[in-house]
């Protein structure tokens, strides 16, 4: 593959600013882009001075996930201001690349309500080869690959189609995603036949459908025939969210200090303990959703969820390896390269300065490890740990002299 190393599992890191969550004018649901939609946290070379980029490449990183909110790309009213946009993208990964950074180009539709600006997301861009969408996502995209190929090198640039295609429930008056997905991978080959193209499967890029409960969702079930051999096959293995995304907004944001490994029963009964007192004491919960929760992850452990199928299926380091065994053994069975398999999002909403009510420290570095090391080991194409800033997934300060996280980079065997 060109944008791989046959030596090694590249370590990368996500990076939402400044083009991953475009500026927006208005209440949400009725929002519209600004004209100048790629400042978010403020122009390019102030969230990421080169002496930024400088670190991250010295700490051993060696790719970053550049987040392109598409969005913002096809709200363009005019050609020109698309082009414009692009451009803005281009300098971008240029700057990247000359601080030493391979560069992936994440097309970054957002799951419905999470974006203020109406029109744009992910189940909104999935009306088929044939649907005015559809058809804008994939001009804007042609238009970006245009740039990538008369300004990079294979080797340095990669562009991944569809951040985390939605679960397949959404697919059931639409077209089936595979149909979808090949059509569109074929369209940005003609403009892009020598670099790496990332797809990825339903249920937000998951493995499989063990989490969502759908058999058709996930990596392994995409056809790896109507690919080339320069495709990368993308997962994002937050697995299971119910530790990964512990104390974030939402369904999660009951669950706290549950331990990684799971093994620690004085923890699980703590974190349960915990979960409990903490749906009863919510004012905004009715009784009924209080009950709900508590039944849904407690008592109930078939559902994917549940602390209990967390602590059997996703618990421990062996068992995040038996379920990346699921995917490298599809991609064995398909005559893949392992480099083929990319993970390009994974992360722990975790304690630190300013979160409190997620998973430890102690916890965060576990699972890193885990993943980092079980990666490695199935010589998989790459991880990337998400993400630099933003929220309590972040491993960086977002202010001089942007330090980071000393434990996460230890975890990822970096900065040796």
């Amino acid at each position: 593959m060109a944008f791989s190393d046959s030596g090694k599992t590249l370590v990368c890191l996500n990076v939402f600013q400044p083009f991953g969550y475009g500026k927006s004018i208005g209440p949400s649901g009725s929002a519209v882009y600004t004209a100048s939609p790629f400042e978010n946290g403020g122009s390019d070379t102030q969230v990421l001075p080169d002496s930024r980029l400088e670190l991250a490449k010295s700490l051993g990183f060696d790719c970053l996930r550049m987040v392109v909110d598409v969005g913002a790309l096809m709200s363009s009213a005019t050609e020109p201001q698309l082009d414009a946009l692009v451009e803005q993208i281009r300098i971008g990964i240029s700057r990247r690349i000359r601080s030493g950074l391979r560069v992936i180009v994440d097309v970054h539709p957002f799951p419905v309500g999470t974006h203020p600006v109406p029109g744009f997301a992910d189940v909104d861009l999935i009306d088929g080869p044939d649907g005015p969408r559809f058809q804008r996502l994939i001009h804007v995209v042609r238009k970006l690959a245009q740039a990538v190929r008369d300004h990079f090198s294979a080797a340095e640039v990669a562009v991944e189609l569809f951040n985390e295609p939605p679960p397949p429930e959404s697919f059931r008056i639409r077209r089936a995603w595979n149909e979808q997905i090949e059509y569109y991978w074929r369209q940005i080959r003609v403009v892009l036949p020598s670099h790496t193209l990332i797809v990825a499967g339903t249920g937000f890029a998951g493995l499989d459908g063990l989490i969502s409960g759908e058999p058709s969702a996930g990596v392994v079930n995409l056809r790896p025939e109507q690919f080339d051999a320069n495709t990368g096959f993308a997962i994002h293995p937050y697995e299971s969210a119910t530790f990964t995304h512990q104390g974030f907004p939402g369904f999660f944001s009951h669950v706290r200090a549950l331990p990684f490994p799971a093994g620690d029963e004085p923890a699980m009964r703590r974190a349960k303990e915990t979960f409990r007192n903490t749906v009863i004491e919510d004012p905004s919960l009715s009784l009924l959703e209080k009950f709900k929760l508590v039944l849904g992850f407690v008592y109930q452990g078939s559902h994917s969820y549940s602390f209990d199928k967390y602590s059997t299926e996703f618990g421990n380091a062996e068992l995040l390896l038996k379920r990346l065994n699921v995917v490298t053994a599809w991609a064995d069975k398909h005559h893949l390269s392992r480099r083929q398999i990319m993970n390009t999002e994974f992360g722990v909403n975790h304690d630190q300065n300013g979160c409190s009510g997620k998973a430890s420290a102690v916890s965060a570095f576990n699972f890193i490890r885990a993943v980092r090391d079980i990666s490695d080991a199935s010589k998989l194409g790459l991880i990337t740990i998400h993400q630099l800033q933003g929220d309590c997934f972040g491993i960086a300060s977002s202010s001089p002299p942007y330090e980071f996280d000393p434990d996460i980079i230890h975890a990822l065997r970096l900065g040796r």
